[in-house]
């Protein structure tokens, strides 16, 4: 079930408190570490997901924010989900991807395999190397440009690290900033709130990571991949 309500406040990171419609208080689990810089304003309207499960502590969970008259999905759980499907599906945006024909979830790899990949691409039709592939989500937008980090990220900083190694090691590797909003047409990182990760981020560029931006949109209570993004790095 989705209905909407106004924003009162985030505490504890993964907890919001939000007015409903109808005027009942409630707590709704959001799933996003970030700072959610920009929309966090008290009353902005929010958009949630009802599911009466026993098992679930919490019944509500925030799937995206209205921000400049835009749905913005600030659920981190979602990217993954649309990418997969459009991976299967041979989306037109993710061209790059099309040769392989195997797509694996939650990979163990990087140094001592501590990590897990978003994505492992393998049985390329060409038998080019595997490709490892990371989906970053982006809510932040500064001037019309859509920003990532919106703080200070060391998960994101050795994430990258990750897919270096698994370049040294001989294979492809890919970084992917979905952007839950579709009202914006370029993309960068955001070298002012965490230069340390702008910094790597060129580093692997040289390297050969691919960068790819993609915007996704709300349509009728669905996120549909939208355009490709100018990456501006």
């Amino acid at each position: 079930m989705i209905m909407t309500g106004l924003f009162k406040r985030r505490f504890k990171r993964f907890f919001m408190e939000v007015m409903l419609d109808d005027g009942q208080d409630v707590i709704a689990h959001i799933a996003n570490t970030g700072s959610m810089l920009g929309l966090l304003t008290p009353n902005t309207k929010v958009l949630l997901t009802f599911v009466d499960d026993e098992k679930r502590k919490l019944k509500y969970s925030v799937q995206a924010v209205l921000c400049d008259n835009e749905w913005v999905g600030v659920n981190t759980h979602m990217p993954n989900k649309i990418i997969k499907e459009a991976l299967l599906n041979k989306h037109v945006l993710l061209q790059e991807f099309h040769e392989y024909k195997t797509v694996k979830s939650e990979v163990k790899y990087g140094a001592n395999l501590g990590s897990r990949v978003d994505f492992l691409l393998s049985d390329h039709v060409n038998n080019q190397p595997n490709m490892y592939l990371e989906i970053k989500n982006v809510t932040l937008k500064e001037n019309n440009l859509a920003l990532f980090p919106d703080s200070v990220s060391t998960r994101a900083y050795k994430h990258v690290q990750d897919l270096m190694l698994s370049m040294k090691d001989g294979h492809r590797a890919a970084l992917l900033f979905l952007v839950q909003r579709s009202d914006i047409q370029a993309f960068s990182i955001a070298k002012h709130i965490d230069p340390a990760y702008y910094e790597i981020i060129k580093e692997a560029k040289t390297k050969g990571l691919v960068i790819q931006a993609l915007s996704a949109k709300f349509a009728e209570n669905k996120i549909v991949l939208s355009h490709e993004l100018e990456v501006k790095t």
